[in-house]
């Protein structure tokens, strides 16, 4: 199977998952967005303009059949199937991802404007670690972060002769920013996981002071009837219980002596 068949198979895939919840209207405003941003993108990266501007004739031919399609739902999927040519998002709702859905150039600059957005996303999470955290492996990380995110605001298509070079050039920074990307947020899932084992030793530690500090309990019952051997005087005569204080004996008079 051909490249071209794999993309035409995933876009296919991808519109079936996206339709519901669509319209025309949505789509035509997704389009719009779309067509601007590829002008733009001409505009950032000069060598680029004939490549994206086929990418949009191709976008664009498609998009003009499907608008004159009567059937609402086919108009719709067929809209859908001519933006996914020059989109950002990705129609396979992040199920997976296709490389071969990256032969377009369109594809392969948004993927690294992508890319280099994800990469300042997780740097800014890493950058707000609590201090109590905040280590020389932290330091480490936030470096080499910040240097390729660095490297990819720089880039440019100043030194290259062809448009194939500098996007050879753009997939390897991408590859780079997604590595760096990748390893930022695995050391972000390692400081909260040490986060929440903290905070459980801390919990575990306070419950143990507290059981420590409180004084034994004594049963309700146990101390009842010890007050009761306490309060009471049997008389020795006819066995009647009487209150301590009692002095004789209210059944046969006898008097009452202590023990």
């Amino acid at each position: 199977m051909t490249k071209l068949k794999i993309l035409a198979l995933f876009v296919s895939i991808s519109v079936i998952m996206g339709a519901c919840g669509s319209s025309v209207e949505k789509e035509t405003s997704e389009w719009n967005k779309n067509k601007a941003r590829v002008e733009s993108l001409s505009k950032e990266y000069p060598i680029l303009k004939d490549a994206l501007a086929q990418d949009l004739a191709r976008a664009q031919e498609a998009f003009d059949k499907a608008s004159e399609i009567a059937d609402e739902k086919e108009k719709i999927k067929a809209m859908q199937e001519a933006n996914s040519l020059i989109e950002e998002k990705d129609r396979s709702q992040g199920t997976f991802e296709v490389k071969f859905r990256l032969i377009y150039p369109i594809h392969k600059v948004l993927n690294f404007k992508k890319a280099v957005k994800q990469t300042e996303s997780s740097f800014t999470d890493l950058e707000t670690i609590e201090d109590s955290y905040f280590t020389e492996k932290t330091v480490y990380f936030l470096k080499g972060a910040e240097e390729k995110i660095q490297k990819a605001k720089a880039f440019s298509s100043e030194g290259y002769t062809s448009d194939t070079e500098f996007l050879k050039a753009m997939e390897a920074l991408t590859d780079e920013l997604k590595e760096t990307n990748n390893k930022l947020i695995s050391y972000h899932e390692e400081y909260e996981g040490k986060k929440k084992a903290d905070r459980m030793a801390a919990k575990e530690k306070m419950d143990s002071v507290k059981a420590q500090s409180e004084p034994a309990h004594v049963h309700a019952s146990d101390d009842h009837s010890s007050s009761k051997e306490i309060a009471k005087i049997k008389c020795s005569k006819c066995g009647t219980m009487h209150d301590a204080s009692a002095t004789k004996c209210s059944s046969c008079g006898a008097i009452l002596k202590s023990k």
